[in-house]
């Protein structure tokens, strides 16, 4: 049996205030955004047995479709019980913990954590511990739910609003300016301001200086902010952004790396499409990336065109060459250590089902991120809900459907191509290839130049 956890204990895994001590401990959770009812899909729901205070309880998915009356969900409670707990006759009622009786299927919410009774038996809040695996996923859910109610106004344009990283406050540190002179910023949020500079000795080079607010990237990555850790373990990867050097302070993070030409969406903005030869330069070359990532055992968790940078080479007669491709801004990656990860963030056109179903998830969501981007740079368009910006449409969508290529594209496309993209692109993440699998996969064999 999973290990159980205290209610309040989900402060840790949420990064919120606690909730209500015992013996009101779980009510407030039912008043949380998180539960709201979602009837077009299976419910997350850990059921509790009355009156058994150190038994975690079990989970199990409820829905009209698996089970159509009520009886039925009781019975399945029942049969799940009966190898862990003692039952003095079959599950007959569940209440949650502020004492409310649910009576039909349609009653439960998202997240729910309810105790069910035998016959004749009263219910009574004996101050439960819940299963610590189901605390996790709970956890996921609500921080799933706050960054998607932040996501519209997390990530913006240059804006004076007050709700970005107030940078004018306090001036860069010497050790910048000391090396670089540094332009206005060029791009600003919640947590992160990016500037542009060159060097004082070469004013040839140019670099990006990053300006992280560390509690807020703590915050929002749940104490897993690893990016100058994970930038420093990847060095001297020809496909991965060289970090220059770091300032720490103690609000502020300065990262600097180096600079190169555009991103690939700004390239693909730029052309309207790409042709095929550039698309296996730029996966080949994500692909060694990513394999060599793994192999260090780092999650990047936001694969996507905007987030890998081209390196162009402009002494070509004709049109500018690719010369590389770089994966960079690690600010969401993490460690893998073996278990699996629950923590729900990235881009959500980007997001692989299982990381938006909070089951758990490994390397393979960054494959599935990379068939994203695949799908993309071949056909100039996202393969979910291409026109939609509502976060939570965007996920449901891409729970709920399965990628297509419209048929006046798929005649310009090259059959490797094709296969590529659904060998990446598949909803069960062990059937996924690998980073490796797609550095040797027919596609990217016997490549032609990048040439735009």
């Amino acid at each position: 049996m999973a290990r159980s956890t205290s209610i309040e204990s989900i402060n840790e895994l949420t990064c919120m205030p606690p909730f209500p001590v015992l013996p009101r401990p779980l009510s407030d959770i039912s008043a949380c955004p998180l539960a709201r009812r979602l009837p077009a899909k299976a419910l997350r729901v850990c059921f509790l047995r009355n009156m058994n205070q150190h038994f975690g309880g079990v989970c199990l998915p409820v829905s009209k479709k698996r089970y159509q009356e009520f009886q039925a969900l009781l019975e399945a409670v029942t049969v799940a019980f009966r190898p862990h707990v003692y039952l003095k006759s079959a599950i007959t009622r569940i209440f949650r913990i502020n004492g409310t009786e649910l009576l039909s299927v349609d009653d439960f919410c998202e997240g729910d954590i309810v105790a069910c009774c035998c016959q004749y038996e009263p219910f009574m809040d004996v101050g439960y511990n819940v299963n610590q695996h189901y605390m996790r996923i709970l956890g996921s859910l609500i921080r799933m739910r706050e960054k998607i109610e932040e996501d519209d106004e997390e990530d913006s344009p240059l804006s004076d609003d007050d709700g970005v990283i107030d940078y004018k406050s306090c001036e860069l540190p010497q050790a910048i300016l000391l090396y670089l002179n540094v332009t206005k910023p060029i791009w600003i949020n919640k947590s992160t301001v990016i500037f542009e500079g060159t060097g004082r000795a070469r004013k040839d080079k140019d670099y990006i200086i990053k300006m992280v607010d560390k509690e807020h990237m703590c915050s929002r990555t749940n104490d897993t902010y690893f990016e100058i850790e994970i930038l420093r373990k990847l060095q001297d990867h020809p496909n991965i952004i060289d970090l220059i050097y770091t300032v720490e302070q103690f609000k502020y993070i300065y990262i600097v790396i180096e600079r190169l030409d555009c991103d690939l969406y700004e390239l693909l903005q730029k052309k309207q499409v790409f042709p095929e030869s550039l698309v296996q330069k730029a996966m080949n070359d994500v692909s060694k990336g990513l394999a060599y990532i793994h192999a260090c055992q780092i999650i990047h968790r936001d694969l996507k065109l905007d987030n890998l940078l081209v390196q162009l080479d402009y002494s070509a007669a004709m049109e500018p060459a690719v010369v590389a491709v770089k994966i960079s801004d690690f600010g969401l990656a993490t460690y893998y250590t073996g278990r699996e990860i629950y923590q729900c963030c990235g881009t959500p056109h980007y997001m692989a089902p299982e990381l938006i179903n909070c089951t758990g998830y490994d390397f393979s969501v960054d494959l599935w991120s990379l068939g994203v981007t695949l799908y993309y740079m071949l056909f100039s368009r996202l393969p979910f809900a291409h026109c939609e910006c509502d976060p939570l449409v965007v996920q449901e969508f891409i729970r709920r459907n399965n990628y297509h290529i419209p048929p006046e594209l798929k005649m310009k496309v090259s059959l490797p191509a094709q296969q590529l993209v659904k060998s990446l692109l598949v909803k069960f993440p062990q059937h996924r290839l690998s980073a490796i699998e797609v550095c040797h996969h027919p596609f990217l064999m016997n490549r032609r130049s990048g040439s735009l």
